[in-house]
């Protein structure tokens, strides 16, 4: 008779290191927008379609 233990249980990462990454995400998500924004504040688009 073959008596093996199940395997471990794969932890579940902790709540402060959930936080950690989406307020880390949320901060590269800002600098993008805010580098976005500011370039074209410094040349307009044109619209072709108007033309």
């Amino acid at each position: 008779m073959n008596l093996t233990s199940p395997p471990p249980p794969t932890p579940a990462p902790e709540p402060g290191t959930l936080l950690l990454l989406g307020a880390g995400l949320l901060g590269l998500a800002q600098v993008r927008s805010r580098r976005i924004r500011h370039l074209a504040q410094r040349r307009p688009i044109s619209n072709h379609l108007s033309d």
